[in-house]
């Protein structure tokens, strides 16, 4: 069943009140399309301050979005989801969000439903590699294309945790070595120094991570 005009037009009505840029994009998955929106259900648990608004088993949709914090009722954005089952026991995920840098967040939002997919559900069909980007008109996951996008996204992000972790490290060692601050519970600036290696450590390999990736 068809998620209802009525219903689609209340939710990105709803989507519509938060300011930001708007973006939409339909992946095709290997899955049925129970085990796909058993996962949509749970895609809000994997996003920080994630919130479930509502949703529609009989359309398999869902209205979600995040919280700025856990303390305000501010939101960071809303998002629209719906399913649509495939000729081929493949099911197209619609998605539609509003929110600055949104071509991002809609990736990472793929990103992290593919992980739940993998993680928790067996594929229930194989998609031929005829049936690419450009055959459909859309993502298909596992397609070469969709891989590129993925990967390059996935770098990206590993290249950017990895600056911050050694920005981190960087300072927490500079601060051991004047012998002006201590580890916490240590009173040692030798104690800081070695604690700075861990986070130095782990951002220079997020960052060798993402250029080979």
């Amino acid at each position: 069943m068809a998620v209802s005009e009525n219903l689609k037009e209340n939710w990105l009505n709803r989507i519509d009140e938060h300011k930001g840029t708007v973006s939409e994009n339909t992946l095709l998955v290997p899955y049925d399309i129970e085990n796909v929106y058993e996962a949509l259900l749970k895609l809000p648990e994997r996003i920080a301050h994630g919130i479930l608004f509502d949703q529609d088993h009989d359309s398999h949709s869902v209205l979600f979005g995040a919280k700025k914090s856990i303390w305000t009722g501010g939101l960071t954005f809303k998002g629209y989801a719906t399913l649509e089952p495939n000729s081929d026991n493949g099911t197209f995920v619609y998605m539609y969000v509003k929110v600055q840098l949104s071509d991002r967040i809609l990736q990472e939002l793929f990103n992290e439903l593919t992980d739940i997919l993998e993680k928790n559900y067996s594929k229930s069909t194989s998609l031929s590699d005829s049936k690419t980007e450009s055959s459909y008109g859309i993502d298909v996951y596992g397609s070469d294309d969709y891989d590129k996008k993925k990967n390059k996204y996935t770098s990206k992000q590993s290249k950017y945790s990895g600056v911050y972790y050694i920005i981190i490290g960087l300072v927490l060692l500079f601060a051991g070595s004047t012998g002006n601050f201590v580890l916490r519970f240590t009173n040692s600036s030798e104690a800081l120094i070695l604690f700075s290696l861990l986070p130095l450590g782990y951002g220079i390999y997020k960052l060798y991570n993402g250029f080979t990736q």
